[in-house]
């Protein structure tokens, strides 16, 4: 929610004070008829009769500030400007006269004159809610936050149902980075116009960002039950829905979002994220694409991208989106992993072997990318390469059972028998029925001359794969009917 642009005009105040000047005069009067046209919005005919009333009280600051006020809707600063000033002249205490002063040196940029007689209708008159109000959002425009605090409590003792002030006390603490105060401002603000579709909406982007996603959810319902719609609305909700796992729901949402406005990045992108977790893999390489037209370089949007279409068998393409991701932010992780990936999947060995070694080596406690590169080194037989990256994943990450595996079988074809135990045992801790490790096992036991131990490992990986080929052929071997020892992959 932002600031007000303008300041809050004063016109009641001085409603009350000119009905009480000319109650005695006819009904029909000039400056009758002015109030009645600026009641009914029609601004030049509600100048035009008060010019005329001015002409026959030419010193009147009341009249004065009228032409002032209404010039200012008009958006004719530098008469408004006049006009206040010659009030000021015949009443210099006057303090509607001072605020709306204000506003126009506002409306025109002059922050500096506007503070001046914002200050000057506190000082006329301290109980003044529109002067401290619009004293606070001048502050908080300048990012003087201690005292546009202070203003906006003060504004807020005297008027404490002001909606708008609680809003924009809101919006003022959230660019502090105060979101627990904010919070507390926007549900104020709610509790005072719970149908305020715009404040629902704006109090549900606020538990959105604080983690709070079933309150989003919920506050973002009600906004659109009192019939308010918006792209922020619905991409805030269908975010909400995605981030609570209920990814089917969150699609219409998102949709809505980014047909409302189709240049919200986040729209596209959650809409992406929303579509691939339903696997609507075409759908979310689509509005992906749409998403890299607003942030071209954006390194997220361009990784996932390359995931979803490694997902289309695209792996060429992939390829490409990974590059693009690296280059746009070369510190992203997991953008590294996956070119390597995508570099196998094209069939490009050389390159995805190189592109691991690069991973490993740029982040040294990557596990997925030492792991990744102790693949490499394996499938190329190439084990003391392959050993010595699969034991720096386990330190890193000693609940990988794969990278368990194949570490014991190259301890098993060095013929180090106790490591292959250790690391087949490590994998079936993990995953009891990793049928490799299961097999795997009985081989090392059966090569220390453990027999027995060997056929019970036979006999798992057969009851959690019955046609799992190796241990069938090892089984039957320690049962007397041949074939060689059978040990399993990774």
């Amino acid at each position: 929610m932002l600031f007000s642009r303008t300041g809050k005009l004063a016109t009641a105040t001085v409603l009350m004070l000119a009905v009480s000047l000319v109650a005695a005069e006819e009904p029909k009067s000039a400056f009758d008829l002015g109030l009645a046209a600026y009641e009914a919005g029609q601004l030049d005919e509600a100048r035009q009769r008060f010019e005329e009333a001015l002409k026959a009280s030419p010193n009147d600051y009341i009249i004065l500030s009228w032409i002032g006020t209404v010039a200012l809707e008009q958006k004719d600063f530098d008469a408004a400007i006049g006009y206040f000033e010659q009030a000021l002249k015949q009443k210099p205490d006057y303090h509607v006269a001072h605020n709306n002063l204000g506003n126009a040196y506002l409306a025109k940029g002059d922050l500096r004159n506007a503070e001046t007689h914002y200050k000057a209708a506190v000082e006329a008159k301290p109980d003044y809610f529109e002067a401290h109000y619009n004293l606070a959002n001048l502050y908080a425009r300048q990012r003087q936050f201690e005292k546009a605090f202070n203003e906006y409590n003060r504004a807020l003792d005297i008027t404490p149902k002001d909606v708008d002030a609680h809003i924009n006390f809101a919006a003022a603490l959230l660019q502090s980075g105060d979101t627990d105060k904010a919070l507390r401002e926007y549900e104020a603000a709610s509790a005072l116009a719970p149908d305020n579709g715009q404040v629902l909406t704006a109090l549900g982007g606020l538990y959105l960002q604080k983690g709070d996603n079933a309150k989003a959810a919920e506050v973002f319902q009600k906004a659109s039950e009192a019939n308010y719609t918006s792209a922020e609305l619905e991409v805030g909700w269908g975010t909400a829905l995605y981030n609570l796992g209920r990814h089917q729901e969150a699609i219409p949402h998102l949709r809505a979002g980014v047909e409302q406005d189709p240049k919200r990045f986040e729209g596209w992108y959650n809409l992406a994220l929303a579509l691939a977790a339903v696997e609507d893999f075409e759908g979310a390489a689509k509005a992906y694409q749409e998403a890299l037209k607003l942030r071209q370089s954006d390194a997220n949007a361009l990784n996932n991208l390359g995931w979803v279409l490694l997902k289309l068998e695209k792996p060429d393409e992939a390829v490409e989106q990974f590059r693009l991701a690296v280059a746009a932010n070369p510190d992203m992780e997991i953008a590294h992993v996956n070119l390597a990936l995508a570099l196998e999947k094209a069939g490009k060995s050389d390159e995805a072997l190189e592109q691991w070694k690069k991973a490993a080596e740029k982040f040294p406690k990557s596990a997925p990318a030492h792991l990744g590169y102790a693949n490499a080194n394996y499938d190329r037989g190439l084990d003391d390469e392959a050993l010595r990256e699969y034991l720096r994943a386990l330190a890193l990450a000693p609940d990988n059972p794969e990278a368990h595996n194949n570490a014991g079988l190259i301890y098993m074809r060095r013929n180090n028998l106790v490591e292959a135990v250790h690391h087949f045992s490590e994998a079936l801790k993990l995953n009891p029925r990793f049928v490799y490790a299961l097999n795997n096992l009985g081989v090392a036991y059966e090569r220390q001359g453990k027999d027995d131990l060997a056929k019970i490992q036979y006999e798992k990986a057969l009851q959690v794969d019955p046609n799992y080929e190796p241990a069938r052929r090892n089984l039957e071997r320690l049962e007397g009917k041949g074939a060689q020892v059978q040990p399993g992959t990774g």
